[in-house]
């Protein structure tokens, strides 16, 4: 097992539910993502990926997509018996 993390994704303001829909097929498709959900609130949208070494390419790729508007990435940590 890897790395798994958290990404949050807010999409343009201007975003037409069409091309949110595109946005989230396509973010649903890269081979990392484990998890894609739309949310309400400050972020759009909420993906859960697992990455071998980084998190950095996938967010780069994420970033590319006509749409986004920004990446932020939450590592998941380990958990401890003793909490």
């Amino acid at each position: 097992m890897g790395f798994r993390a958290y990404l949050l994704i807010t999409v343009n303001d201007d975003t037409q539910p069409t091309k949110f829909s595109k946005i989230l097929q396509k973010i649903d498709k890269l081979k990392e993502t484990d998890y894609v959900d739309p949310v309400n609130g400050a972020i759009d949208i909420i993906v859960m990926i697992e990455v071998p070494v980084t998190i950095k390419p996938v967010m780069k790729k994420i970033q590319r997509i006509d749409g986004v508007a920004k990446v932020q990435s939450c590592k998941i940590l380990g958990v401890h018996k003793e909490w």
